[in-house]
């Protein structure tokens, strides 16, 4: 679990389904797993809260985007199945 203290008021769905809201200087707990896809993950990129250790804020690791390679469409092989058949 990571503890994160708000550093702002927001609302925000940990599920996609309930709503809660995050109070300005309170610590929840979050899970861990997938921490830059998650809520807590959320929270943390727009600066809106830090991540605590037992000793207070701790420094949270800059996480540089991956780069991604378009891939140009293939063409298909074989009749076209937008095409109506003609008898």
């Amino acid at each position: 679990m990571s503890r994160l203290r708000m550093k702002q008021t927001h609302d925000g769905s940990p599920d996609g389904i309930q709503v809660n809201m995050y109070s300005k200087g309170e610590v929840y707990e979050f899970p861990t797993p997938g921490l830059s896809l998650s809520l807590a993950g959320v929270f943390l990129e727009q600066g809106w809260a830090e991540i605590l250790n037992e000793s207070g804020p701790a420094e949270v690791p800059q996480v540089e985007p991956s780069e991604h390679k378009v891939i140009a469409p293939r063409e298909r092989k074989g009749k076209d199945k937008t095409e109506k058949a003609v008898k």
